[in-house]
This record gives structure tokens, C-alpha cells and sequence, in this order.
């Protein structure tokens, strides 16, 4: 592609009549015209999230970015400068808040999402309206799956199934962007980006570590929300990850360009993500400059980076003089960034965009506020009822309404914001709902529960100063007396019942009771002791009294100019500076004033749980799925005192809370985020609505041991409902209602369901929900399958279920019975098969279960499948070393680059030549601990002739440390030439890696 000269500034020409303004035309020859009227200039300067404008062209400075995970993040307070001193936020666009993704997911309605995802989208362009310079390339939906409960994100996500977090996310993404993929070809409401590309699943050490994944889990888990959510939702862009998997970072992983675009067909842009460019070379070491980075970028196929613009031209503009990328590298990139811009009318003379209309008030509107009350409803779900909910409403007919009500728990009258959610007009707590549904006749009681404490510091007190800043005293009359929070995890948090705000970290080193809730990328309102005794801020530095009585942070580095990028550490001070000893003196012990409220009470509402940036967030994991031991304590005094207990938790993740399963009569799940949490909550407890949503994740429970949260296989790690195949607290899908259902199928056809995989048939299975109660409720069918069991000596292993269809039907009525035909495609079924290398849907006779959770089915019925069985593993061929049936104790490491100057180097590839026979995506199997073996077992074979042998291949030819080659439980030597012989009869074998030992393909001869 021919490229201009830089051109004088004074060379503008009318644009307007430009074809790059020209609606009629197809985008296509738009965006053509236009990269040949750009300079090289123009485009290094366009590679980055944050452009300038080109006059002459009429393009204007514009930035592709912006949240949208529940609600537009228009808060102004991303770039990293903060809200103001006390935490509110000023200039904030104050926008409708959903619940969190997690909640959103558990409405289990696809058409209510693509509802919400059209509320964000809308307000996204009425925001757009009053500032045109960015906004409508939003940075939304996460689809990661939920593999492991204690990621930090996990409220931003949709559960841990690919086929629920497909169809939820993709009716997001179809809502903000403003139909299906046909429907947005030539114009989008809002560009939905999906992140993050993949295997994203652990935040600490996210930007240096590598996630191993083997074939069949990468096929078959973490890569199918993104296909499904490109193909059937037509998501206009994607968002890199900062980790490695199988040791390729990911924003530069080929499968951004083969598969992303060759496979699944995304019509759209990809981008990085924020600041991993400087961090791929600067935390990680992966390559030698930021111009290498950049490189390696665009050649797989990163279109955009989200980075310092400056710092992204400059080294764009090295990596083009260098010769590591050419124009052809640079359009391609930007052809697909424009064709986005063109498809949201940016460059629209006449504004035949159909989503360019809205009004620029089309924020907050009472339909909105609305449809998040519906939202936030169906999001509710009841995890137990011993028949104590629905609480009778006031006024009622029959029966006696509750006259007095305790409202107590540290959530009781507290509502937090999250990282990734905007800044709603409203924030309803628990007991604001209460309050209201309750009326002026019903007495509500609300208490906080915390301990009233005074804090000493060697020996002396913490007063306030006339700024909230703490300083220390000698008399005890003159301390201030705070609320104290505990977390669990050692996090503290501290409120002044002067100021009714929280003790924050400030960038000086003082702390001031000045903030309204915690919040920040720097949780500065935490606290924590040491082993020492001392009360440390945020970042571990150790809080100290200075020689004029302030009550400090140790040291005096200055906090404010230290985040850059996304940051991995944020220091004041240091942590060995010495701090004071911190005593706490008990004024009032909370759970005694619980107590006592609860006794006097008719009814008692537990709130508890958990604040959205505490004990996890972006870059920070949960240490467990623990709940936090003061808040059980509270629990088990409320219920002691007062046995009609409801536990109300706000929780985005899962919990553990076995006792309370056990011993509370009725606890209600709401996760954080929407601006009407507290009027849903209490419509719920008093039965004005009846909570219908289910669990999108297993809650495993206090008894099971989880996996190290790093590893990756789903299946040697018995993760999700899928493979795990123990009790847990409550299985995925789980969610009561008020009235009883029953579930059935419907009027099925002679010789039952019969379908082709050939064809691409979908299975058509009519189901019906009847009432039997007389509570009007919503009910959500799901249906599973259990795969058919297939012959051989070594049979692939298969799921002990799997969704692949739901429905809730809403509102049906006492004594109705309400009939549906759950639409079941063949996509549902097929599993990654790693012996042929490519998916199929499994021959045989299924069992379709369907019910109230995959662990209560209600009936089951056989499905016949003509699909493909199991052929065995080639002979003579290369098969790729992550191509296993299982592993333990592998790492897979990326290939090393080919030392040579051309371009083509910026592309990871191995240096042997067996691997031209490999995918471009091969990879090295390497011992993960070096304390143990590592293995990888292979079956699937037609039983061995005499005379075979396995023979093994390495990026440079050479394995390394030893392997042995194991059969049954006999372990066998290579021979001189390297090869290990097979005794005949052998179905499977397994490598026993050790030491420095590096395979990259496996061939039996």
C-alpha cells in the first residue's frame, strides 16, 4: 500500500466531499481511500488508543476506551487522578448502575441483558453527545471464565460455563452495539470489546506470569465465550490479556490473527491492554524495546495500543525505521480500527447512523431506572428458605406484618462503588428499602454492628485535628472514637463518628478521616497489622507518631505521581520503617448491641458481606473464599438471639458459609453494583417480587480444597460442575424460588429425539413448568446432558454434565403451567477431541437432563446422536505436546524466536524442523516444580504392532534432561537413537519429564 508524504500543515482541503465521508460507498472503499491520503506520520500516530486529529481530513482527536461492564464508567477518575480528597466525585457523568456482571448473569435471561446491554449503549452515545471525543468503544463485556472463585474479577465476569457466559454476554453485546452481527455490519450503536484474550483468570503476578493451558481445555473452555460471543453476537472487538499462555504474551499471540479473525470471523479491532506494552517490556523482559513490542503487536495482530500515545508513536516510528514491521503491518492495523470508526458514524457527512439520534439527556431516564429495577430483581437469588420469606408486607390482608424490624450487619446502610461501575444519582442500601416498603407503622431498627474502638499508638491516643487528620493525645477524653471494620484477611477499616468518613492513606503521608467509602486503584481506606503490632497502611508501611504528635505513615515519598500504567506496587516509605505499636481499646462490643436488637425484633435482616475493592479487585486475588469470622460471629449471635433471621448477602463471588446454610432459616444473595440494591432486596424479603435468579457459579463450600489457583487444567483439576464430582454448598445453577415447581418435557415425537451432527441439526425439546403453589414466580429451566459412554481401552474422558440450554419464563402464575422448546445446537455438544485435533460431537445415546440446578434434575430423557466416534491417534505423524490427555506438573513454555534480522522474526515460531508440521500455536512441555517429575500422558492408539517406537522432538533437537517412557507401570529407556520402544499391545504411554527436559512433539513410528 502507497503512503504520502508528511504534508504541510497548511494543506487542508474540504473533507466533507472526501470519500471518507461519504456514506454511500461501501466502508470498505472508505477506509481504503483514506489510508492512501495518510502520511506515515499520520499513521504512527493512529496505532495508539489515544489519537490526535487530523484536520485536513476532518478527523478530531479521538480515544477508543471507556468501561461499560454494568453500567457507562463515566466518573472521569481512570486516568489516575483521583476523586477529591474526600472521595466524592465532582465532575462525575452520573450514569444508571446495573448489578455487577456476576448478578447480571444470574438472571439467567439473555433477553433482559441484551435489554441492559441497549441501556448502556444508549447512554453511552447520549455521553458521546455532549463530548465527541471518545466514549462509543467500550471496553465491555469480560467473558473469562470463572474457573476458580477467589479471581479478583469475578464480579466483572458471567460465571464459569462457556455456553451460559456466551449467550449473557453476547445479548450484552448485542445490546450495546445495537443488534446481532448482520444487524451491525454497516452501523454500530456502541463497539463492544471482549476481554480479556484469554486464559485470564488470576491477578496476581498477571503481568509476568503464564497461564498453561492444554489443547482441549483451550478449545473446548477458555477460548468458546469469545467465539460464540463474535460469531452469534457480532462483538466488534477484542481485548488482549496481560498474561502469557504457554509462554507467549498474549498481545502477542498469532492466535489473535488466525484464530480471532481467520476463525471466528471478527469484523472489527483488537487492542491491548492498558499500559501492556511498556509492561511487556519493562515487568516482563520479553523483548529488547518498546519498538520490538510494538512490533510484535501488530504481526499478530493488535490493532490498537493502549498506552502513553507519545510513547506509542515513538515506538511505532523506531519499529518502522528498524524494519521490524512495514506499511502493510501499519494499514492492516489501522484499516480495522477505521472500519469500527466508520461503522459508529464518526465520519458520517449526512448522519445516517441510526443510533447517531439520541439525544444527549438520554441518561437516567425514568425507563432506565426502571429496567435496572427489573435487572436487579431477576439478578436476586434465594440459596435457602425454611419458609421465613417472603416476609408479610405491611398493611397486607392476613396474618400480622413484622412491627418491628433490625436491620443489622455492616452492609446494613452501606452502599460501595466498584472499579469498573459509573456513578449513579441513586444508591438504595438494604435498609433504605426496608425503610420504605416497611412504612411509617413498622419500627426499623438499623445498626452497623462494628466495635466502637479508640486507637493508641505507643501508648498515646488518636485524636482528629481540625482538618480530620490524626494526631496523637495523652488523654483519652480527647480521642476520637471510630468504627472499626473487619474485613477478614487482616483487612481494617476504620469510620470516624465525627465525620462519619474513613481513615485514608494520603499521598503525604498523613491520614485524615475524610473519605465517604473505600475506593481507588490503591485501596487507601484498608489497613492491617504486622507481625509487630503495628497498624500499617495500604502498602505495608507501618503508621508511626512524628516528632510534632502527627499520626504519619513512616518516610516521606511523595504518592501522587506513582501510578504508570497498571501499576504492580505503589511504595511510601518503606516497610521496614519503624512504626508504633497499636493497641485498640474496646468502647462498645457490636455484636452486643446486635444481639440486643435482635431480641427485641420480630424479624431480623443480617447484612453482610463484602465491599467491591476490598480483599479483591483488578491486580489483587481473593487469599480464599472464606467468610469473614466477625461477620459469622454476628450471624450466630443474631440467630441465637432471634431465630427469624434472613441473612441478606452481597457477595459477587462465592462464599463459604456452611454453618449459615445450616443454621439460618432463609438467606437471600444480591451481588454489589446497582443503584436500587436496597429496594430489590426488600421487594424480595416481603414477597412484592419473588426471586427467581440462579447461581452461574459452583459455591464449592468450606470442605473442598481448591486447586492452586495457577493451574489451568480443568480437567485433572476437577474444576467447575463439569469435573468436579464431590458435594459442594451449592451446585452451579442453584436457586430457589417461593413457589413450588415441577419440570417436565412436553409431547415428545414418535422414537423420542433423534438428531444428525452431520447436519447441523438443532434439537428441538419441548419442556413445561407448572406452579403448584400460590406465589406468581419466574422459573428457570435448564437442561444438561450426560455424554454417551464410548468403547475402547482408553475412552476420552467426558464432563459429568453439561448445559446446553436454559429458559426462565417469567411470571407464571399459580396452577399455570407454562410450556417451552428449548433450542439445543449441535456447537452445545462437541467436545475438543485431542487425538483427532479437531472437534467433534460424540456418537451415541445421551441423557438430557433438565431441572432446577445441575444438581436437581427433575427428569431425564434419551438422546440419540448421530454424530462421530472416537478414531485413534495417527501413526507416523507429529502430534503437538499440549495435543495430551493429561498432565501434572507441566509447564508450557513459547517456542524460542529465530535469531535472524527479517521481519518474520517478530513472530514466535520453533527453530526445528518437525515443526513445520505443527500448528503455528506449538509450544514446549517443560517440568513445572523442579522437586517432582513432570507427565504427560497420550492414549488412544490402535494396540501396538511389534517394532513401534515413540520418538520425541525439541525446538533445538534436543530434549534435554532424561525422559522416561512409561507403560502401565513399567518405565523404559530410550534406545541409542533416542527412540523408546513400545511393547505390542500398548494403547497409551506416558512422558515422565525431569530436570531441564523440553518436548515439543510426540510421533509413534
Amino acid at each position: 500500500m502507497a503512503t504520502k508524504p508528511t504534508a504541510s500543515p497548511d494543506q487542508h482541503d474540504d473533507f466533507r466531499s472526501t470519500p471518507l465521508w461519504d456514506e454511500s460507498l461501501p466502508i470498505s472503499e472508505r477506509v481504503e481511500w483514506l489510508l492512501d491520503e495518510l502520511t506515515i506520520d499520520d499513521k504512527l500516530s493512529l496505532l495508539a488508543s489515544s489519537t490526535p486529529a487530523i484536520p485536513r481530513l476532518g478527523i478530531g482527536p479521538f480515544n477508543i476506551g471507556g468501561e461499560a461492564a454494568h453500567g457507562v464508567e463515566a466518573r472521569h477518575d481512570q486516568d489516575g487522578d483521583g476523586p477529591e480528597p474526600d472521595g466524592s466525585l465532582p465532575h462525575a457523568e452520573h450514569t444508571t448502575s446495573l448489578p455487577q456482571p456476576i448478578g447480571m448473569s444470574a438472571t439467567w435471561d439473555a433477553s433482559l441483558l441484551e435489554r441492559a446491554g441497549a441501556l448502556v449503549g444508549v447512554e453511552a452515545r447520549a455521553l458521546y453527545r455532549r463530548n465527541p471525543r471518545g466514549g462509543l468503544c467500550r471496553w465491555a463485556p469480560t467473558v473469562d471464565l470463572e474457573r476458580d472463585p477467589r479471581w479478583g474479577r469475578t464480579e466483572e465476569g458471567y460465571g464459569e460455563d462457556p455456553v451460559l457466559t456466551g449467550a449473557m454476554a453476547g445479548a450484552y453485546v448485542r445490546g450495546l452495539q445495537g443488534g446481532g452481527p448482520e444487524d451491525t455490519r454497516d452501523h454500530l450503536r456502541v463497539s463492544a470489546a471482549l476481554k480479556h484474550f484469554f486464559a485470564n483468570n488470576v491477578e496476581d503476578g498477571r503481568c509476568v506470569t503464564s497461564s498453561t493451558v492444554g489443547a482441549r481445555d483451550r478449545r473446548e473452555y477458555y477460548l468458546e465465550p469469545f467465539r460464540r460471543c463474535i460469531q452469534d453476537a457480532g462483538a466488534s472487538s477484542v481485548m488482549t490479556a496481560y498474561n502469557a499462555v504457554n509462554g507467549t504474551v498474549e498481545m502477542h499471540d498469532a492466535r489473535v490473527r488466525e484464530l480471532l479473525r481467520g476463525e471466528d470471523g471478527l469484523y472489527g479491532h483488537v487492542v491491548s491492554d492498558g499500559g501492556a506494552m511498556r509492561l511487556v517490556h519493562d515487568a516482563r523482559g520479553d523483548t529488547d524495546s518498546h519498538a520490538q513490542t510494538v512490533a510484535r503487536a501488530l504481526k499478530a495482530g493488535v490493532d490498537c495500543i493502549v498506552d502513553d500515545p507519545d510513547l506509542v508513536r515513538e515506538a511505532a516510528t523506531q519499529a518502522y525505521r528498524e524494519g521490524l514491521v512495514d506499511i502493510g503491518d501499519i494499514d492492516e492495523a489501522l484499516r480495522h480500527s477505521f472500519t469500527t470508526k466508520l461503522r459508529l458514524g464518526l465520519f458520517d457527512a449526512r448522519q445516517s447512523n441510526p443510533f447517531a439520534a439520541v439525544p444527549a439527556d438520554a441518561v437516567d431516564s425514568a425507563e432506565h431506572r426502571r429496567l435496572a429495577r427489573q435487572v436487579t430483581d431477576e439478578s436476586l437469588v434465594l440459596l435457602k428458605n425454611d419458609g421465613l420469606l417472603p416476609l408479610r408486607m405491611p398493611h397486607a390482608d392476613g396474618g400480622t406484618p413484622p412491627a418491628r424490624i433490625a436491620v443489622v450487619g455492616p452492609l446494613a446502610d452501606r452502599w460501595y462503588r466498584d472499579w469498573y461501575g459509573g456513578e449513579p444519582n441513586l444508591h438504595a442500601t438494604i435498609a433504605d428499602g426496608v425503610r420504605d416498603i416497611a412504612g411509617a407503622g413498622v419500627d426499623v431498627a438499623v445498626d452497623d454492628a462494628l466495635d466502637v474502638v479508640l486507637l493508641k499508638f505507643d501508648g498515646r491516643y488518636a485524636a482528629l485535628g481540625d482538618d480530620a487528620r490524626l494526631r496523637a493525645v495523652g488523654d483519652a477524653a480527647q480521642a476520637e472514637r471510630f468504627r472499626l471494620q473487619d474485613w477478614g484477611h487482616g483487612a481494617l477499616t476504620f469510620v470516624s463518628e465525627t465525620t462519619g468518613r474513613y481513615l485514608t492513606a494520603l499521598d503525604d503521608g498523613s491520614i485524615a478521616a475524610i473519605k465517604d467509602m473505600p475506593f481507588g486503584w490503591f485501596v487507601k481506606e484498608t489497613f492491617h497489622r504486622d507481625a509487630d503490632g503495628n497498624l500499617c497502611i495500604y502498602s505495608d508501611v507501618p503508621v508511626s507518631v512524628d516528632g510534632d504528635g502527627n499520626i504519619v505513615a513512616a518516610g516521606g515519598t511523595d504518592l501522587a505521581s506513582q501510578r504508570v500504567g497498571v501499576p504492580q506496587t505503589h511504595g511510601f516509605g518503606t516497610a521496614s520503617s519503624r512504626g508504633a505499636v497499636l493497641d485498640i481499646d474496646v468502647v462498645e462490643r457490636g455484636v452486643e448491641r446486635a444481639g440486643k436488637l435482635a431480641a427485641a425484633a420480630d424479624v431480623v435482616i443480617a447484612a453482610v458481606g463484602c465491599c467491591p475493592v476490598i480483599n479483591g479487585k483488578e491486580d489483587e486475588d481473593r487469599p480464599s473464599t472464606g467468610f469473614p469470622p466477625s461477620q459469622h460471629e454476628l450471624v450466630r449471635r443474631l440467630v441465637a438471639a432471634n431465630p427469624d433471621t434472613a441473612m441478606v448477602l452481597v457477595a459477587n463471588y462465592p462464599v463459604d458459609i456452611d454453618w449459615e446454610e445450616e443454621h439460618v432459616p432463609a438467606i437471600l444473595l444480591t451481588a454489589s453494583g446497582s443503584q436500587c440494591m436496597g429496594d430489590a432486596v426488600a421487594d424480595a424479603l416481603f414477597g412484592a417480587v419473588a426471586p427467581a435468579g440462579r447461581l452461574p457459579m459452583t459455591w464449592y463450600g468450606a470442605g473442598v480444597d481448591l486447586p492452586d489457583k495457577n493451574d489451568y487444567d480443568m480437567i485433572g483439576g476437577g474444576r467447575t460442575y463439569q469435573w468436579h464430582r464431590g458435594p459442594v454448598l451449592y451446585p452451579f445453577g442453584h436457586g430457589l424460588t417461593y413457589a413450588p415447581f415441577s419440570y417436565m418435557f412436553g409431547t415428545l415425537p414418535d422414537g423420542g429425539l433423534r438428531a444428525n451432527a452431520a447436519a447441523a441439526d438443532v434439537v428441538h425439546v419441548p419442556v413445561a413448568v407448572a406452579n403448584h403453589g400460590d406465589v406468581t414466580s419466574d422459573a428457570v429451566v435448564e437442561a444438561y446432558v450426560r455424554y454417551p459412554h464410548e468403547e475402547g481401552n482408553d475412552p476420552v474422558p467426558m464432563p459429568v454434565r453439561r448445559l446446553v440450554g436454559f429458559v426462565r419464563e417469567r411470571q407464571v402464575k399459580p396452577g399455570e403451567e407454562r410450556r417451552a422448546v428449548l433450542e439445543i445446537p449441535m456447537e452445545n455438544l462437541r467436545i475438543y477431541d485431542v487425538r483427532r485435533g479437531d472437534y467433534r460431537v460424540p456418537d451415541g445415546r445421551y441423557a438430557l437432563d433438565i431441572g432446577a440446578s445441575s444438581g436437581d434434575i427433575r427428569a431425564s430423557m434419551l438422546l440419540d446422536i448421530a454424530g462421530e466416534p472416537p478414531r485413534p491417534r495417527p501413526l507416523g505423524e507429529w502430534i503437538p505436546v499440549d495435543h495430551w490427555d493429561a498432565a501434572s506438573n507441566i509447564a508450557l513454555v513459547a517456542v524460542p524466536v529465530m535469531n535472524d534480522s527479517s521481519g518474520d522474526s517478530m513472530t514466535d515460531r520453533p527453530a526445528a524442523t518437525v515443526t513445520d508440521h505443527l500448528p503455528a500455536d506449538a509450544c514446549l512441555a517443560t517440568v513445572h516444580q523442579p522437586d517432582r517429575p513432570g507427565t504427560l500422558a497420550f492414549g488412544g492408539f490402535e494396540p501396538m504392532q511389534p517394532g513401534r517406537h515413540v520418538r520425541l522432538a525439541s525446538d533445538n533437537c534436543t530434549i534435554g534432561s532424561p525422559v522416561v517412557l512409561r507403560v502401565g507401570t513399567d518405565d523404559i529407556i530410550a534406545d541409542p537413537d533416542g527412540t523408546f520402544p513400545l511393547p505390542e499391545g500398548t494403547v497409551s504411554f506416558t512422558l515422565v519429564l525431569t530436570g531441564e527436559a523440553r518436548v515439543c512433539a510426540v510421533r509413534v513410528d
